[in-house]
């Protein structure tokens, strides 16, 4: 493989760190095992549990420690273009509109750099999960950090569903400026 991640596996789903070329290093995918709240009408900044082993069929890894269970904060460490994305999904059973965004060096305030919306009324569809998934390609300093955020208006407070939350992100193998590709 030339500097790609194996995405195409069973269910669409990443096969592991032992796929990802040392280029596209530093990397990380981290999933939520357990619920998070997501609070109405707040930024809410996802924060994965887990970031080694095996979670629902498919290997959290974080190659060079960049990813904090803790805050949900992510420093690459390395200068470069990277790939980040996220794919939430929430219980959804009363009407409402929830936003994932990719932030970058600012943890909830500011427009992130990309965002992808989802409106779900209830009345049509019932209750049932809502995925929402954002990517976005975005260059990084070495102190540079980033982390995606999730914001939810309608009414009530509402959960993300443990095992189908996760985030990743990996170093595009991209020429320097000045180089050309070849």
């Amino acid at each position: 493989m030339s500097g790609i991640i194996n995405v195409l596996g069973e269910n669409s789903r990443v096969l592991g760190r032992q796929y990802l070329p040392d280029q596209n290093r530093p990397a990380y995918m981290a999933c939520r095992n357990a619920t998070q709240a997501i609070t109405n009408d707040t930024n809410t900044v996802f924060v994965a549990d887990t970031d080694s082993g095996t979670t629902n069929y498919s290997a959290a890894f974080d190659t060079d420690g960049g990813y904090d269970t803790s805050t949900g904060v992510w420093t690459p460490g390395v200068a470069g273009w990277y790939f980040v994305w996220a794919r939430i999904t929430l219980y959804a059973n009363y009407d409402f509109m929830f936003r994932v965004g990719i932030g970058k060096n600012t943890m909830t305030t500011g427009e992130p750099w990309s965002w992808e919306q989802k409106n779900w009324n209830s009345y049509d569809s019932g209750t049932s999960e809502m995925p929402a998934a954002v990517s976005a390609v975005i260059y990084f300093d070495a102190d540079d950090y980033s982390m995606i955020r999730i914001r939810k208006d309608g009414s009530g407070d509402y959960n993300t569903i443990g095992g189908r939350a996760w985030s990743g992100a990996y170093r595009l193998n991209v020429p320097a400026s000045g180089q050309t590709l070849g």
